[in-house]
């Protein structure tokens, strides 16, 4: 394992300690499937990566990994500068689809009942 990363290009290097963030983000936030997901993406990423520089393509790999970084970095400076995006966990709510009241014709939220609609 020690001469797999020790051979592996920078790349291959950096991708899995980029979305290790992610994955621990995820877990922190009680995401189990996406932290799973997550594991997976890294696995078949950084196999990807160091398949492109084995072959030569190290630019090609550099321009791969900059996409997931550059992601990364800008959802963490969205999240360090609203706050309030911490709070949201589960899209879904868990609580499945409930029918608004009659009050909540036209939101997105109703301010008296908090129902999603």
């Amino acid at each position: 394992m020690k001469t797999l990363w020790a051979g592996a290009c920078l790349p291959a290097k950096v991708f899995p300690v980029v979305m290790a963030g992610v994955v621990l983000f995820n877990l922190w936030r009680g995401v189990w499937t996406e932290a799973v997901k997550n594991v997976i993406v890294t696995a078949i990423g950084t196999s990807v990566l160091w398949l492109l520089c084995s072959a030569g393509m190290e630019l090609l790999a550099y321009a791969v990994l900059a996409v997931p970084v550059i992601f990364v970095l800008f959802l963490l400076a969205v999240i360090v500068f609203d706050g309030s995006l911490l709070s949201v966990t589960h899209s879904n709510g868990g609580g499945g689809y409930r029918r608004p009241s009659s009050s909540c014709d036209d939101c997105d939220t109703c301010d008296g009942c908090q129902d999603y609609t």
